[in-house]
């Protein structure tokens, strides 16, 4: 256990934090797990992941409660609890400091409500889409079995597993594979894919798995916003845009481009490419990407 290194540490604290959200977390705990000192784990998880203990633990917390908002008729006041704020004025400071705006507001008029308002109103030229033809993308990667939500476990883990094999790029290619149907799986059992794409084929040891995001014609829908608001934008895709668009969904996993991180930027300033696999119905000029 003492010689283990970083990487297999901050693996560890990762499973821990995600199996732990809803309880008290201290740092002492966190220390014990990664078996450092409680002031020198804290400062070397911060010079690795970018941000503080409590920041991931606040941010993570408050992403699941606009997922919620966004996507359910939860009340406020127990997404609230479920994020673990003991006061409504608490709560509405924390979330109105990320996602600038009120719990009430986000719900009412947040960027989900832009794709469905679209969705209403049969409008297919609202956003940034493009048809494009993605060749072969070889990966490694980690799986993930859980909410969309929590997909940053398993990217986090992937991220400290491809430095330790020396396989991660300067500038790290970041998608997501999702290999069920949303709209159909358990959430608490679907399955998925975190994975960073390589020039070529790479032998890998676990818990790295090698994939390849298969050659097909795709949408793409150029998104800006929260991760949290992303499912009405997959819903005006498949409902609006897809079926006066000449083609139909094929039978391949979707995936997901991450331009930057909630690490790095405001929430409203992610930017995330949703690719849906496609096959024409007709003859329709397809872009080479």
């Amino acid at each position: 256990m003492k010689n283990a290194n970083y990487e297999t540490r901050f693996v560890r604290v990762i499973d821990y934090l995600y199996a732990h959200l809803d309880d008290d977390i201290d740092l002492a705990a966190l220390a014990e797990v990664a078996c450092l000192s409680e002031f020198h784990w804290h400062r070397i998880y911060q010079a690795h992941i970018g941000e503080s203990v409590f920041q991931t633990i606040r941010r993570l917390r408050l992403q699941r409660a606009a997922e919620a908002l966004a996507n359910s008729t939860t009340s406020i006041d127990e997404v609230r609890k479920n994020a673990s704020y003991g006061s409504r004025e608490a709560f509405s400071r924390a979330f109105k400091d990320m996602f600038s705006r009120s719990p009430s507001d986000y719900r009412s008029s947040g960027p989900h409500a832009v794709f469905l308002s679209a969705r209403q109103a049969r409008n297919t030229q609202e956003f940034d889409v493009s048809v494009e033809q993605i060749e072969t993308q070889h990966c490694i990667a980690v799986e993930h079995i859980g909410s969309i939500m929590l997909i940053e476990q398993a990217m986090t883990t992937l991220f400290m597993e491809a430095q330790e094999q020396q396989l991660l790029a300067a500038q790290p290619d970041m998608i997501a594979v999702f290999l069920d149907d949303p709209t159909n799986a358990d959430m608490r059992e679907m399955r998925s894919l975190a994975c960073l794409v390589q020039n070529v084929e790479r032998p890998v040891s676990s818990p790295l798995m090698s994939y390849a995001v298969e050659r097909a014609i795709y949408v793409r829908l150029a998104y800006t916003g929260p991760y949290a608001a992303m499912k009405s934008a997959y819903d005006w895709l498949a409902t609006v845009w897809l079926p006066g668009s000449g083609f139909e969904p094929a039978d391949l996993p979707n995936f997901e481009r991450y331009l930057n991180s909630p690490r790095e930027v405001s929430q409203k300033e992610l930017r995330t490419d949703i690719y849906f696999p496609i096959v024409p119905q007709r003859d329709v000029q397809v872009e080479t990407s």
